[in-house]
């Protein structure tokens, strides 16, 4: 009675009401992209400068990694010179880091994967990375 349909059509139903919750999906995630863009900018104002160089460090709200990236990556375009530190608890109840150093300050020796390192014990995790780019997840949020 709830799906609307004979029994015949109850797979068919099944289907539209499986398409339907994955084309939401793409319509949540083209809207949480935009609503990064905006966030963004007010979160530029909670950067700190320690030693001449420019930090941010926050935790964010975010599906997956790749969610986590994306807002690395936002962050880090619109800085320009600094470094990027953002972690996120998942839906499995787990932690993701993500540290992200600009190029300039990679030249300089800052390394996003030592500084990985440092910080993932926090949360129970191990961690690394390259340069640029440092990830890591943990089993405990904080």
């Amino acid at each position: 009675d709830k799906l609307q349909t004979i029994p015949s059509g109850i797979p068919l139903k099944i289907d539209q009401l499986i398409d339907d919750a994955n084309k939401m999906k793409k319509k949540i995630k083209i809207i949480r992209n935009k609503l990064a863009h905006y966030e963004v900018e007010k979160l530029l104002s909670k950067k700190k400068e320690i030693k001449g160089v420019n930090i941010i460090s926050l935790k964010v709200e975010v599906e997956d990694n790749n969610g986590l990236r994306n807002w690395g990556d936002l962050i880090k375009d619109k800085i320009k010179s600094g470094i990027v530190v953002l972690g996120t608890e998942l839906d499995n109840g787990k932690v993701a880091l993500l540290a992200m150093v600009t190029d300039d300050l990679a030249q300089k020796g800052y390394n996003a994967g030592n500084i990985i390192k440092a910080i993932a014990p926090i949360v129970g995790g191990k961690g690394g990375g390259q340069e640029n780019h440092g990830s890591s997840r943990g089993s405990k949020g904080r």
